[in-house]
């Protein structure tokens, strides 16, 4: 016989959102009786993969202001000196060898002109460029990119570095809301959600653990079940459009120094291909499964260095796949990535080429899941029967939004005063044609 208990809030998921969720609900509104419930330990699965980086620089300015308050959340829980957790402010540094630059320019101006990110602010002068705590600033001076970046190929042309942004330790940042809400009595149950059924005026969770059943009879239910959300909504009625795609990433110790330790979070937005030796090239080419691999590769491989100046390692990343997949709970990823990314990290940072031969010992391999929806906005708000709420959909930019979506999720679970653009966030915006089409005149949904 199932075991039964009465919960206040139940929160089904204990990744960055489950816990920034249960910590705005029980620090910041003082509410009481919260269980999170997770089958895994918190922040084991994709939160363990995150890239750990942050940005305002989004196309869409409700996004660009979401993700500003979500940073000024993050710099207040971090504390004075970062007493709590560490979080940098390195920027983000975009990369092209495009020699178009006046079309470069126009085509950020027009997507991120909105104000929301900041200025724009373009130098090709070989003049020192001042620090600056927003917007973003366009190097064009091929001597003034060198001198900066001595580590970049010599071939880049411009180089568009965003300033409210960095990187931050998210698994400190995770176990320091875990703390803070477990000292105001939340609770954490290892459970796996089986089935959910409304029950007068509550809901009734049906969950097991070990084998054993349990019944949770809850006020208000939080599907912040991360790859899962799919699932979990199907068990409130509603098919939330949301799909999980796998991406990998490495990390390594540099024992080289190729990458400065001072070095911003780097993307190549160039497409080009791989530098094979000729002879593995030819061989790649006579499989149709690894002919791909032969030819020119997309842009948007990354590189940043990981864990401080005492740190000797890197991190690299790059989000090629598109294919939807159901999701599970130990993903692995290809043997092969490890020298796919390394190859396509030496075109932006040649030093790199030294790994491809002999890839380094000390390698981590290892990936997540952005649960994303089409157009790359999270979901936010109530969903299925009354009591019923979610926090899902946030894509690779879990980290960096966690605290803005959770003081949003806890301001529609308390009833508090929304902000306007909840309900852009919620499932309503896919019955709004006007902002739908907004989508779709934008061009790009900011995924790295």
């Amino acid at each position: 016989m199932a075991t039964r208990e009465q919960k206040s809030i139940v929160i089904c998921g204990a990744g960055i959102a489950g816990l920034a969720t249960a910590y705005w609900l029980a620090v910041v509104h003082g509410r009481r009786d919260i269980l999170i419930v997770d089958p895994v330990a918190p922040m084991s699965l994709t939160s363990a993969a995150s890239g750990e980086n942050y940005r305002n620089w989004w196309p869409q300015p409700e996004l660009a202001a979401f993700a500003d308050r979500s940073i000024a959340l993050m710099r207040d829980l971090a504390g004075d000196g970062n007493t709590h957790f560490r979080m940098s402010r390195g920027g983000y540094a975009y990369v092209t060898r495009r020699q178009d630059t006046d079309a470069m320019i126009g085509e950020i101006e027009r997507v991120y002109g909105h104000g929301k990110a900041g200025d724009v602010r373009v130098h090709d002068h070989g003049k020192p460029i001042p620090d600056a705590d927003n917007g973003a600033d366009i190097l064009l001076h091929r001597e003034a990119i060198r001198a900066r970046f001595p580590h970049l190929n010599p071939d880049v042309r411009a180089v568009t570095l965003v300033r409210r942004a960095g990187d931050i330790d998210s698994q400190q940042m995770g176990q320091f809301m875990l703390n803070a809400a477990k000292a105001r009595g939340v609770g954490l149950a290892p459970l796996e959600i089986e089935g959910i059924a409304e029950n007068g005026r509550r809901l009734e969770i049906t969950a097991s653990s070990a084998g054993e059943a349990k019944l949770i009879e809850a006020d208000i239910f939080i599907n912040a079940a991360g790859p899962f959300a799919k699932r979990v909504g199907r068990m409130l009625g509603v098919d939330l459009p949301i799909d999980c795609v796998f991406q990998q990433k490495i990390a390594f110790e540099d024992v080289h120094g190729v990458v400065p330790r001072n070095a911003p979070f780097t993307i190549d937005q160039d497409a080009g291909p791989l530098d094979w030796p000729d002879e593995v090239r030819e061989l790649l080419r006579e499989d149709p499964e690894t002919a791909p691999l032969a030819q020119e590769q997309p842009g948007g491989v990354h590189v940043r260095p990981e864990g401080g100046e005492a740190s000797r390692w890197v991190k690299l990343g790059w989000a090629t796949n598109k294919t939807a997949e159901p999701p599970v709970r130990h993903p692995t990823g290809a043997d092969t990535f490890p020298e796919i990314v390394m190859r396509g990290a030496a075109r932006l940072v040649p030093g790199l080429a030294a790994y491809c031969e002999d890839m380094p010992r000390n390698l981590s391999h290892y990936g997540g899941y952005y649960t994303r929806t089409p157009e790359n906005w999270p979901l936010i708000g109530p969903v299925g029967p009354p009591g019923a709420f979610m926090i899902a959909g946030l894509s690779g930019y879990g980290t960096m939004m966690a605290c803005a979506a959770a003081e949003l999720c806890a301001a529609w679970v308390t009833g508090s005063d929304l902000p306007a653009l909840a309900h852009r966030f919620s499932l309503e915006r896919y019955t709004d044609e006007r902002v739908m089409a907004e989508f779709a005149d934008t061009g790009t949904d900011g995924e790295l």
